[in-house]
């Protein structure tokens, strides 16, 4: 059966789930392969968009709120007055405090501006050579109670692509040109790889549960079912689920909306699913009883006819037997009574016995 008959039965059809679960543990997760592929190559283009959308407000950012810059041997340089401090009110992005200055600090002065940035929740001071990221918790008061501090520099990363040096305007080109392709195929990739493992993960898991739940309601409804066939039925019984999902994902990722309880539903609706299979399975093993039950009876019927017949031909041929046997000890009764017959006639004429006259 197709990959794709499967999935509508799935959906529409439960009275083939007992017969797509007998095509064995090899064909379900060929299928569950097919719905979690489906699911996770959805997941992966929502959220390469949404990067794509970010990356494209961090480049408007940095064109409208950042000065020239540029970077020449392992030293970035930045335009204007310094320093510069940025409060970023923008909620898409992940730092609510910029501090930039490029020039000759000495340790003092930059562990003031860490100070700066503690309690901002996450902060970035730009340096020179490096970055300093700063995020930490806040009391009620206002003050960080902790913070992590990680420090970047621009070297290790610039060391991996194909250049050395860029300006401001190179950076823009990046970001808003043909070469974000690459990136953005590479991203694309990463998510994919990652939502097949975390789904196929999941779906298994939630397999397993339902199946179990499903075989135990079998072994309630005293259905003769083995587990393996139950959890094939489970693969087959999250389609929709898993479907519904693949609608489910885009949305939230792309807009944020948020359905309650959605992951209940998903569970929900493929027990559901499950169980109606099992009912209809119980049905037909019923139905297959009963009907194996008539054939025993028509069985038993057709050999008493049989035997009957059998026994019936075995008395016709007694019979026939028997009337040969008559017949043949009559004609020799005849035979003899001829004999003697003759013998009468033969010494009543004067004739001897065995005379030649």
């Amino acid at each position: 059966m197709g990959i794709f008959k499967k999935m509508k039965y799935s959906i529409t059809n439960i009275e083939k789930y007992s017969e797509m679960s007998a095509e064995g543990v090899k064909s379900a997760f060929k299928y569950l392969l097919v719905i979690i592929l489906i699911l996770s190559l959805v997941t992966a283009i929502s959220l390469t968009i949404r990067s794509y959308k970010a990356i494209q407000d961090i480049a408007s950012y940095i064109e409208s709120n950042i000065p020239n810059f540029n970077y020449k041997d392992k030293v970035l340089t930045v335009e204007g007055e310094q320093p510069k401090k940025i409060d970023v009110d923008n909620e898409e992005f992940a730092f609510s405090k910029i501090i930039i200055d490029t020039n000759e600090l000495n340790d003092e002065k930059i562990n003031e501006y860490v100070e700066e940035l503690k309690g901002s929740g996450y902060g970035i001071l730009i340096l020179r050579d490096k970055a300093r990221i700063v995020y930490g918790a806040q009391n009620t008061e206002g003050d960080s109670n902790s913070y992590t501090e990680m420090e970047v520099f621009y070297n290790d990363y610039v060391s991996q692509l194909p250049v050395n040096e860029f300006t401001k305007a190179d950076v823009l080109n990046y970001m808003k040109g043909t070469k974000i392709i690459g990136i953005l195929l590479e991203i694309l990739l990463m998510f994919l790889i990652e939502a097949i493992i975390e789904y196929f993960i999941i779906t298994v898991c939630v397999a397993l549960l339902i199946g179990a739940m499903g075989y135990l309601t079998a072994i309630l409804l005293r259905a003769k079912m083995r587990f393996v066939a139950v959890f094939n039925m489970a693969i087959y019984a999250l389609t929709l689920s898993t479907l519904l999902q693949a609608i489910y994902n885009p949305i939230d990722i792309l807009t944020d909306f948020r359905v309650s309880f959605f992951y209940i539903m998903y569970v929900g609706v493929a027990f559901i699913y499950l169980i109606a299979a099992i009912f209809l399975t119980r049905i037909d093993l019923i139905k297959n009883q009963e009907e194996l039950t008539k054939i025993k009876e028509v069985q038993k019927e057709v050999k008493k006819e049989m035997e009957d017949k059998e026994k019936e031909k075995e008395k016709e041929q007694k019979e026939e037997n028997n009337k040969e046997s008559k017949k043949e000890e009559e004609q020799a009764n005849k035979e003899k009574k001829k004999k003697t017959k003759k013998k009468k006639e033969n010494e009543a004429g004067g004739e001897p016995e065995g005379s030649n006259v």
